[in-house]
């Protein structure tokens, strides 16, 4: 059977097709046009084809006209134990590249803020910086001497932020030079992040504090002590938050004035991994008692927005609101809310890789093929329709 495929740009393609094949060996006989990481949906009749539908299921028959929708692929990047960093279709689960580089493993893995550099981080100290889109080398940041504990992109790209042993080090990525170290922890700082308007860093650390940074100049901005190791920090819309980890319980602190604002009880064993939602408004974890948990932090940022109503004294214990169990019980090591939607992604150490709804608690995909276990894993910022430009 022949269907005719127009694109929105106005490309016509004849594509010879058998009644058994889906969308997704459709995919493969519809030219690529352009080097943007697309995912292609098509439209019969006004509606979208289902994935895992055949065309014969879908009602087509010979001579039928698709419309075809490219949308630029949103994606998540793996670092594997291997030395191995692969990049996915995070709604399909398909494996769009794998990067080969690094002599140790993999141990962390972000996008740039535009969606367009890979970084990766390896037990062999050194960063090394990748074109997204195709896995190409572009350079090595160099100058750590143990390996990397956490990296972040400044909000517009130019910038990398990067933390190993006790120091946290920014870089400029044209360059890939050195611009500024900061010192002055007594243990390992595990995690940093930029303020939104890139003007202010925050780095967290084992020995229990935040410290705050100015960019322009390096200079020691304030120290936010939380009692307990520093394991995860972020900046919000409504102010700058961390959480550290006591036991099996997670605390919530409001950094720049060093407020505990609640705990987060549940966990059964170790939590290996901890991250704030990108509106600030949840938190994920992972544990070694084999699940990840979904918490609802809303209304204690609230509650310190509206100081009035807000005791110090009185930090609020939080239940979780859903469930992600590995599977058989197994540990599972990292969890990362998704940028594109209510979705999760959850890391077992039985190389496992599920993608889970949000709204309905189900796994809407499985990514498999690993050649070790995932240490590391993030989410591409870019996502969404195509333009005709894009296609071109």
């Amino acid at each position: 059977m022949r269907m005719t495929v127009t694109s929105i740009s106005g490309e016509t393609f004849c594509v010879d097709c058998q009644p058994w094949w889906t969308t997704a060996e459709l995919d493969v006989h519809v030219p690529k046009q352009s080097n943007v990481p697309f995912g292609n949906q098509y439209l019969h009749g006004g509606s979208i084809l289902a994935s895992g539908v055949s065309l014969l299921e879908a009602g087509l028959a010979d001579g039928a006209q698709l419309t075809l929708i490219r949308t630029r692929c949103a994606r998540v990047a793996t670092a594997i134990r291997d030395g191995v960093t692969a990049v996915w279709d995070e709604l399909t689960g398909r494996c769009l590249f794998a990067i080969r580089g690094h002599s140790g493993e993999v141990w962390f893995v972000c996008f740039s803020s535009d969606g367009g550099y890979l970084l990766t981080a390896s037990s062999d100290c050194t960063v090394k910086l990748w074109d997204s889109v195709g896995g190409a080398w572009l350079g090595d940041l160099e100058g750590h001497k143990q390996r990397l504990r956490s990296a972040v992109f400044s909000p517009d790209s130019t910038k990398v932020l990067t933390t190993s042993d006790c120091t946290a080090r920014l870089w400029d990525v044209s360059s890939r030079e050195c611009i500024l170290a900061f010192n002055g922890s007594a243990s390992v700082v595990t995690s940093c992040a930029f303020s939104p308007d890139g003007a202010t860093l925050l780095t967290g650390s084992l020995d229990g504090t935040a410290r705050f940074w100015d960019v322009a100049g390096g200079s020691f901005l304030r120290l936010s002590d939380a009692i307990s190791e520093v394991r995860s920090i972020a900046f919000i819309p409504r102010g700058s938050f961390l959480l550290t980890l006591s036991g099996h319980d997670l605390q919530i602190w409001e950094a720049s004035q060093g407020v505990k604002l609640g705990v987060l009880r549940g966990h059964h064993d170790a939590i290996l991994a901890a991250q704030f939602s990108p509106d600030g408004n949840a938190v994920i974890t992972a544990s070694s008692d084999g699940t990840a948990r979904l918490w609802d932090v809303a209304s204690l940022i609230m509650s310190f927005a509206n100081l009035d109503r807000f005791n110090p004294g009185h930090a609020r214990t939080l239940q979780c609101i859903q469930t992600f169990r590995g599977r058989d019980g197994e540990i599972v090591r990292s969890a990362a809310f998704s940028p594109h939607g209510p979705r999760v992604l959850t890391a077992a150490i039985d190389r496992s890789l599920h993608l889970w709804d949000l709204r309905t608690g189900e796994c809407v995909s499985t990514f498999s093929g690993f050649g070790g276990g995932v240490l590391s894993m993030a989410f591409s910022p870019d996502a969404g329709p195509s333009s005709p430009s894009d296609e071109a």
